[in-house]
């Protein structure tokens, strides 16, 4: 299990937690919770997840390449 609290002060407030759990012959289950503060609120959600740089979209993308090594 890891997590982290972004630093005062970071462009975007942000934490989380991440943990693998052993699913025996089917590999490890990866379980990631994300909460973020978008710097421009609603509107800066919305961009972002237009653009595909919403931490969910992110996220499940690399946990994608992440499963593939």
């Amino acid at each position: 299990e890891m997590t982290w609290q972004s630093c005062e002060g970071a462009e975007v407030d942000n934490s989380g937690k991440i943990e693998f759990v052993d699913a025996g012959k089917r590999g490890t289950v990866v379980r990631a919770i994300i909460a973020y503060e978008s710097p421009a609120g609603f509107v800066g959600q919305m961009l972002a997840k237009l653009f595909g740089r919403e931490p969910r979209i992110q996220a499940r993308r690399d946990l994608h390449r992440f499963k593939q090594l």
